[in-house]
């Protein structure tokens, strides 16, 4: 039978200890993170089910099937996180969006937006939630920082209007 010197034995317990004791600290100093609110939240029931409408909203390069014409053309750029695409409206302009989160078992997908025509650049996440089989929630959630009141009113009244362009098409395209 192997022994151990006690030298070794009182470090390796000292050590156990030390560590059970930080961990237990940092427990109790830590306090859970508190969500940020929206800046823009927007959702609408689709009848169709979520799993469907996941795999619509994950494939990046199909956005113009259903905004009816308010995006024309989608280039897409890789798939999952890191993602890129980049996205032609019908009024000639163009932004680039890139995937920073992308969860399948959440049914979430978060954008970082860019060379958007606002003051301001913006990030979004989709969401798709099961009701039943048969229906779903996508919910749209824009995150942004706006010190000037003007520019968070444009912020505020350019993505609601988008977003609720985007979920009438998803409406739309499933419910035809």
């Amino acid at each position: 039978m192997k022994t151990f010197d006690p030298t070794f034995v009182r470090i390796l317990l000292f050590s156990v200890f030390l560590v059970s004791l930080y961990d237990l600290s940092a427990q109790i100093v830590m306090t859970p993170a508190t969500p940020i609110p929206p800046k823009v939240l927007r959702n609408a029931i689709i009848k169709a089910p979520a799993e469907i409408v996941w795999q619509q909203l994950i494939k990046l390069d199909n956005m113009a099937e259903y905004t009816s014409g308010y995006i024309t053309e989608v280039q897409k750029i890789g798939n999952g996180e890191g993602a890129r695409r980049i996205l032609k409206f019908s009024n000639s302009d163009q932004r680039t969006e890139s995937v920073t989160f992308q969860n399948n078992r959440l049914r979430q997908i978060n954008f970082a937006v860019a060379n958007s025509n606002l003051p301001q650049s913006y990030m979004y996440a989709f969401y798709a939630d099961s009701l039943s089989e048969t229906k779903c929630r996508v919910t749209l959630r824009a995150f942004y920082n706006v010190e000037n009141n003007k520019n968070k009113f444009e912020m505020n009244r350019f993505i609601g209007k988008e977003f609720d362009l985007i979920l009438k098409g998803l409406k739309q395209y499933y419910e035809k």
